[in-house]
């Protein structure tokens, strides 16, 4: 009776822990465009409680959904096009099929960051901001010529990567880091832009997003919208 008890505990345990590892991993992203014929209609879709809107245009709004919320916009008259039902097929029809050899990966990026401290200890010093869903280091590099102090001068965020799959925003996070390292104390704006300002970089808010190439962190939470 005890063995039977303590095995149907387990099962339980079991399917507890496979239904929380299918809410990380089996999260929805198809890419769609909605053509509207009206600002009126336009108004109306963007008016849907809790749509992830990406672009729009004269006649079309990109939106994101899963496969309910697709069957839900059909049913209520839009006129949807599917463009990528999932985010490699996105990143392959954009990129190429070694789409991912043209972006810097995650560990690239602490890689990068971690040199740049390295190579200028004065100027830059790194701090871990917190840690992703599934414990990825989020890091970030403050940037001034006092790094340790906490001094009066004006303070600028610059963050990228809030959408794992736009892969721009962290490339330009590093870029800028690289730029301000290197050139400061032979560029002399660059010298002003590290002496009179703090400036904070973090290049990939959403690491595990950035690692599965989709929009959303690995709870499906898209972190420009929540």
């Amino acid at each position: 009776m005890k063995f039977k008890a303590s095995l149907i505990f387990l099962l339980v345990i079991s399917l507890v822990m496979l239904l929380q590892i299918s809410k990380v991993f089996a999260f929805e992203e198809i890419y769609t465009r909605v053509l509207v014929s009206s600002l009126e209609e336009k108004a109306r879709l963007l008016g849907e409680k809790g749509l992830d809107v990406a672009n729009a245009g004269p006649g079309w709004v990109d939106v994101v959904v899963d496969s309910r919320r697709l069957t839900d916009l059909i049913a209520k008259g839009y006129n949807v096009q599917v463009q990528y039902w999932t985010p490699e097929e996105r990143n392959v029809a954009l990129y190429g099929p070694n789409w991912y050899l043209a972006f810097h990966t995650y560990q690239q990026c602490i890689d990068e960051m971690e040199q740049a401290a390295i190579d200028h200890p004065n100027i830059v010093i790194l701090d871990t901001l917190g840690y992703s869903v599934q414990g990825r280091m989020i890091l970030g590099a403050k940037i001034s010529d006092n790094p340790t102090q906490e001094e009066n001068e004006p303070e600028f965020r610059i963050i990228g990567n809030h959408h794992g799959n736009e892969y721009m925003g962290f490339e330009i996070g590093l870029n800028m880091l690289q730029y301000l390292t290197d050139n400061y104390g032979s560029i002399t704006q660059v010298t002003h832009l590290v002496n009179d300002l703090e400036t904070w970089i973090i290049p990939m808010m959403n690491p595990d997003g950035r690692t599965a190439g989709s929009r959303y962190n690995a709870d499906g939470v898209d972190l420009n919208r929540d």
